[in-house]
Order: structure tokens, then sequence, then C-alpha cells
């Protein structure tokens, strides 16, 4: 998924666009999913919420993607991320996961063609939900 994310994200082929953006939301849902029926999912596979995390920073890298990505459904999986700061203690976990805010971040004050002021109105919306209350 990483892969094709990184390939085709960057493209202009909308279509394309939604089938990335809606598999990072099914397996975002379910990175959710396991972590509300084992508390301790991410100390024992931190391989697949590091890659997941991972794969949703490469999305968020490209604006036409980002669009789709930066949806309600993203804000538990910032949320998530937030959490897992102070006492993740996997490094590539912990990267993944700052890789994936900084990428949110950087959408702010980012001078963007009109089409996508939307990306720059979500990840507003994302950071005065999630990153302010700290």
């Amino acid at each position: 998924v990483r892969t094709i994310t990184g390939l085709y994200g960057s493209g202009q082929d909308e279509e394309v666009h939604k089938v990335i953006a809606g598999t990072l939301e099914a397996l975002g849902a379910a990175v959710l999913q396991w972590q509300q029926q084992d508390n301790a999912f991410i100390l024992h596979q931190p391989d697949i919420v590091g890659m997941y995390y991972d794969t949703l920073a490469c999305g968020l890298s490209q604006p036409a993607l980002a669009r789709l990505l930066l949806a309600q459904w993203i804000e538990p999986l910032i949320a998530k991320a937030l959490e897992l700061l102070p006492e993740c203690n996997h490094p590539k976990v912990l990267c993944a996961v700052l890789l994936t805010l900084s990428r949110l971040t950087g959408w702010l004050h980012r001078p963007l063609p009109p089409v996508f002021s939307s990306v720059t109105e979500s990840a507003n919306r994302l950071v005065q939900a999630c990153l302010l209350p700290l």
C-alpha cells in the first residue's frame, strides 16, 4: 500500500486517489479496532502501526490525495498518534508518527491553488482539534 500510495498518490487520476484514500481509511479503522481489542497492540505489532502511519504520511505529502485523506475519518488516527508520542519507545513507530504530524502541520500557511484550499482548512481544523488542546 505504501508503494502504491507513493507511486500513484501524486498522479492526476481522482479515481485512483479515492481508492488509495479508501484503503487507508479501512486500514486505519483496523489499526484503531485492534488497539481497542488489545491495549498493548502497538507494543506487540509496532511494524504494522509504523508502516500504517508512514503510508499515511506519504499520502499527506500530495495535495490532491491529502484533500481526500483530511476527511473526518482521519481525526481519531491523529488523536491516536498524539497518544503514542509520550510513551512510544519504538523508533520506527515514533519516526512515522512524527512524520505524519509534520506533514499534517506542513499544510498550514502554505500557498496552494484555490482548488486545494480545503487541504489547508482541513489541516487547520485537525490541528485546532488535536494539537492545540495539548
